[in-house]
């Protein structure tokens, strides 16, 4: 009897010795920089004057209300990941 797929999706990290650190290399520092952008625009857009365009834009039936109801949570989580890409775009 075939046996149905199964995955695991718990992450495998691995120190080298003496190898540099992945976050040095410069594709990390332009990724970084490149999610840094991609956060503060995500953040202009959900300005109040922008807000009614994004949820318009997003393809999701979401209310402005609810929307401009997570918007504290959703810049606060913006403000940690940027927080996060601004110590690595450096």
């Amino acid at each position: 009897m075939a046996r149905a797929s199964e995955a695991h999706t718990a992450p495998i990290y691995v120190t080298i010795r003496g190898a540099p650190d992945l976050a040095l290399h410069p594709r990390a520092k332009a990724l970084a920089r490149a999610w840094n952008a991609h956060l503060e625009e995500l953040e202009a857009r959900l300005s109040d004057e922008q807000i009614a365009h994004l949820a318009a834009d997003s393809g999701w039936p979401i209310p402005v209300a609810e929307m401009k109801k997570a918007g504290p949570i959703l810049l606060d989580a913006i403000e940690t990941a940027k927080r996060s890409f601004a110590g690595r775009a450096r």
